[in-house]
């Protein structure tokens, strides 16, 4: 698509204006199919914006939970999200984010994410197909993924209203492969304290399968507010034999209000 029809869907693309407050609760985390011995519960508010053009930002910050309680991260966001045609969006952004120095999150090696997004919305499927760069400082070296999604949604309005709330059952499935040198790094030098994830494994980071998860979120609207837990069961593929990682259940819940 040249510049001038994109700039001319951009115009047509009809996109709501939004400012929303999120805080997220989870009793434990993955990325890209990757997740650490120790559970890591969390809690993690954000604030985002969208606008009718299609721009959105958002900033968010992590607060581990557990094995021990602090701020850990925080993540600024900038995209654009094009609408190609009736069915089909495009979504680019630039995402930065900061870790502690000490911070065990797997993804602490990396800095820097540069994400684009495909969306396609029909009536019996929704999918979305994601590539991600990712790149830190130093001498970690960069990572590059392809995570695909398909999701169908239960839609149920006016359960206990008239017309202000409604009820949305989504459950989705997630592939995700790339390579993974941030794993890598994190094995040999992120974790604190003497463990399996600590030793100084050979990780293939070629690009392969990483991971499957099945999702299933419920939310519900009311008013300027959203309610939706999820039931998240995550497989990791070509984990290395010494981690001897093993299918995982967690869960998660969120709670947004809209100021418009």
């Amino acid at each position: 698509m040249t510049p001038d029809s994109l700039m001319k869907a951009h115009k047509e693309a009809n996109f709501s204006r939004s400012l929303y407050l999120t805080f997220e609760y989870g009793t434990d985390r993955e990325f890209q199919g990757r997740s650490t011995g120790d559970k890591q519960a969390y809690l993690s508010p954000s604030l985002t914006y969208e606008a009718p053009s299609g721009f959105f930002t958002s900033f968010v910050a992590n607060r581990v939970l557990s094995p021990y309680k602090r701020w850990d991260e925080t993540d600024f966001t900038l995209g654009w999200t094009f609408k190609l045609s009736k069915k089909l969006e495009l979504l680019t952004s630039y995402t930065h984010m900061n870790f502690r120095d000490t911070s065990i999150l797997l993804q602490s090696t990396l800095s820097n994410n540069l994400e684009v997004m495909l969306h396609r919305n029909s009536k019996y499927l929704t999918s979305r197909i994601y590539f991600d760069l990712n790149f830190g400082k130093g001498k970690t070296p960069n990572d590059y993924s392809f995570t695909f999604e398909n999701s169908h949604a239960f839609e149920f309005e006016n359960l206990l209203t008239k017309d202000n709330d409604a009820l949305k059952i989504k459950p989705l499935a997630i592939l995700s492969a790339g390579t993974l040198n941030f794993y890598k790094f994190h094995l040999k030098n992120r974790l604190e304290k003497p463990s399996l994830q600590n030793l100084a494994v050979n990780v293939n980071t070629t690009f392969n399968f990483t991971g499957l998860e099945f999702l299933l979120p419920v939310e519900y609207q009311i008013g300027r507010f959203s309610f939706e837990p999820a039931f998240h069961y995550s497989i990791p593929l070509n984990q290395p034999k010494i981690y001897e990682a093993t299918p995982k259940t967690y869960f998660t819940a969120s709670i947004s209000f809209f100021f418009i």
